[in-house]
């Protein structure tokens, strides 16, 4: 049986979440935080997190919304 890895450390997470691996939603659950404290933390980290901004798909995707 395949066990599911859940990353540890706050530098896993922002990884994943750099190469796009997990969503902003997931990220912030993984590390505890609400939506908005994460994209906060991983802006000030350096990441990237405008994608969620300019492509309201994305948000959809993240909080699990149907886009028409």
């Amino acid at each position: 049986m395949k066990t599911r890895y859940e990353p540890q450390t706050q530098e896993e997470v922002l990884e994943l979440f750099r190469q796009r691996k997990i969503s902003t939603q997931r990220a912030a659950h993984l590390l505890k935080m609400s939506h908005a404290d994460f994209t906060e933390f991983a802006s000030r980290q350096g990441v990237d997190t405008s994608d969620c901004r300019r492509h309201p798909e994305l948000v959809d995707l993240i909080f699990g919304k149907e886009t028409s």
